[in-house]
């Protein structure tokens, strides 16, 4: 009983929304891709690309399903970056 009240006390950590926003950069300019490249690529809009990458939105696992194809990486390499340092 007291192992389970442990496990459900502890605080967890924030995800690391920074580094995915960084990693999302850096993945763009890699491949040497404009925003309406992308944009293209993606199905999604202009904007909501450079709300992603500036962090001023979060997008849904549907929208970062899209960009992860577009950049061909796996899904589950953008997801990680949200527990980078912790």
């Amino acid at each position: 009983m007291t192992a389970i009240l442990r496990v459900v006390s502890r605080r967890l950590p924030e995800p690391n929304h920074e580094t995915l926003r960084h990693e999302l950069s850096r993945l763009r300019a890699e491949q040497g891709l404009t925003y309406d490249q992308f944009a293209e690529l993606t199905g999604l809009s202009r904007t909501v690309l450079i709300n992603l990458e500036t962090g001023h939105t979060r997008g849904s696992l549907e929208t970062w399903h899209r960009v992860a194809h577009a950049l061909r990486v796996p899904l589950g390499s953008l997801i990680d970056q949200l527990c980078q340092g912790h």
